[in-house]
């Protein structure tokens, strides 16, 4: 009798496959939201020539030649969690 292969070995594999892509995907959608509300902070503060860069996985950021006072700085740093917060809220929602 000869044997067959596994039909769902190749579904689980597709399926892993399926999940990696998404969880990559995931994050890298997060992090460009997150870059983006330090960004678009930093304009409503009135940060001089923003530059946003963006590496899936090693060091993002968004670098300004200049943010105003102690207080422009802080409202965006922590814009770039607030923008998180948004974006988590809002898919939970859906």
């Amino acid at each position: 009798m000869k044997s067959t292969p596994n039909s769902s070995a190749g579904s689980t594999g597709k399926s892993l496959l399926i999940l990696a892509s998404s969880f990559i995907a995931a994050f890298c959608i997060q992090v460009t939201v997150h870059e983006l509300g330090h960004y678009f902070a930093g304009l409503i503060c009135g940060a001089q020539n923003g530059k946003v860069f963006l590496h899936p996985f090693y060091n993002s950021q968004v670098v300004f030649a200049s943010i105003g006072g102690l207080s422009s700085q802080v409202w965006v740093g922590v814009m770039g969690i607030v923008a998180d917060l948004v974006l988590a809220v809002g898919l939970s929602a859906l």
